[in-house]
This record gives structure tokens, C-alpha cells and sequence, in this order.
């Protein structure tokens, strides 16, 4: 199986020193990917350097074939960042639904944005590009969502938000409020929303924020059926224990706060 996300050796650092070192895994589609540590391990800036947003100070990353940071920015989908990009709490969960699918629709417009604006951050947080997106409304144009920069996408895909909602196990009405979702669906949605762009790799921060065991254990069930649509899904979390029978990649970080 051809790997979808690569990572050899790598590490990023700020002015205040190193974030994280040594990081290396490889995923193929349809894989996922459990990357564990404590707070302050640099789990976030992790993320947000295979997707793109954050530079690496060393090693190598390729992702679908390419490893320049402006493509790989349009080939990874964040879910959600710690500090950076996830659910807004005073959104409701349609106005983020139809919010991400007009950010898809620009994508696909003439001049529109492919996920390539947004500064390489120096921290991780302010380099993320923010990207918060009814039910059952389909992609733009009957797509399964904008191609990545070299034409790649997961195979399949999810056809509307419906799909997502199935697969994610979100039991959140459209009008409810982020603000008053229990965590665990709040996480459900942030990987809904991901699965409406239909890119190769999705990224998702802190998947046990406020979940238990057996949420979590769940959550990680529902991250596989999202990987089955064909993205390589990576998720982080302090323990992985939870993600063992569910995940294909394990990754820990040291260090820590």
C-alpha cells in the first residue's frame, strides 16, 4: 500500500526550542493513525505540520506525492487544532454545515481559495488556517468535495453531510448550539464536517477531550468508519490505549508540561 502521509525524522521548534523531534510514521488511505503524549508534548503543532500549516525545522514530510507545503495545505482536511481550527461553540451545527460548504464552493470557483492561503505558523495556532463549516445537502456542484492539489482524494467519499452524520455517529439536531453538545459530539462533528471536504488525510486534535474510556473507544470506531471512505485519518490524544483493535499507526510524543 502506497503511504498517503509520510513523516521521517520529523521535528519543528519555535524561539522557546523545540515543539516536538524525531517523529516518524507512515500511513496508507484508509488507515488510522493514533498519536499520543501528554499536554505540551507538541501534539498540536504535530497536526498542524502534516497538514501543512505549520513548517517543520527538520526531517521530511510528503503527503500524497508531494511535500511542498502549499499543496499539502489543499490535501489535508483539519477537523480540529487546539487553539486553531474546530467547531465554533456559539455556531449552530447547520450553520457550520452550510459555512463549510460555501468554503467548498469558493474553492471550486474561479479565483477561489484551494487551501493554500494562510502563513506557515511560528507556534502552530497562528498559522492554522481557520476552516469552520444543512443536513443532507449535497457537495458543490454534486462533487464529493474540492480535489486535492494534484487531483487526489479519498476514494469514495462521503456524497453529503448525511453520510457524514452516519458515520460519525452525530446525533446533533442542525439547530442545536456547539456551546451545548456534550464533547463527544462536538468531536463527532468536527470529523463530520472534515469528511465533506473528501481529502486524502484528515487531522483531528485531542479526540478524548472530555470523553471517557468508552467514549472514547467509540470515538475511535467512528474515526475508522470515516477512514474507510479512503482518508488516512490522524488523530491525537493523551493515551492511546482506547485506540488499540481501531488504529493501524501508533506514534508517541514525550516531554510534556
Amino acid at each position: 500500500m502506497k503511504a498517503v502521509v509520510a513523516a521521517e525524522g520529523l521535528g519543528a521548534r519555535t524561539r522557546r526550542g523545540p515543539v516536538f523531534s524525531g517523529v516518524t510514521l507512515e500511513a496508507g488511505p484508509g488507515q488510522v493513525v493514533a498519536v499520543a503524549g501528554p499536554g505540551g508534548s507538541g501534539r498540536t503543532s504535530l497536526l498542524l505540520t502534516l497538514a501543512g500549516r505549520m513548517r517543520p525545522s527538520a526531517g521530511g514530510l510528503v503527503v500524497a506525492g508531494t511535500s511542498d507545503a502549499a499543496r499539502i495545505r489543499a490535501l489535508v482536511a483539519v477537523a480540529r487544532a487546539a487553539g486553531a481550527a474546530g467547531p465554533e461553540p456559539e455556531l449552530r451545527v447547520g450553520q457550520h454545515v452550510a459555512e463549510r460548504l460555501l468554503t467548498l464552493r469558493g474553492a471550486h470557483a474561479p479565483g477561489g481559495t484551494d487551501g493554500t492561503d494562510g502563513a506557515d505558523g511560528a507556534d502552530g495556532a497562528d498559522g492554522a488556517d481557520g476552516i469552520d463549516g444543512a443536513d443532507g445537502a449535497e457537495s458543490p456542484d454534486g462533487e464529493h468535495g474540492p480535489d486535492g492539489a494534484d487531483g487526489e482524494r479519498g476514494a469514495g467519499g462521503v456524497r453529503d453531510f448525511g453520510d457524514a452524520r452516519e458515520l460519525t455517529g452525530l446525533r446533533a439536531d442542525d439547530h442545536e448550539l456547539v456551546r451545548d453538545l456534550p464533547d463527544a459530539q462536538v468531536t463527532r462533528l468536527a470529523l463530520a464536517l472534515a469528511l465533506l471536504e473528501n481529502a486524502p488525510v484528515i487531522v483531528l486534535d485531542d479526540l478524548d477531550r472530555g470523553a471517557d474510556a468508552a467514549e472514547q473507544v467509540a470515538l475511535w470506531a467512528a474515526v475508522r468508519r470515516a477512514a474507510g471512505t479512503g482518508p488516512a485519518v490522524v488523530a491525537t490524544v493523551v493515551d492511546a490505549s482506547p485506540a488499540h483493535g481501531l488504529a493501524d499507526v501508533f506514534a508517541h510524543l514525550g516531554g510534556g508540561a
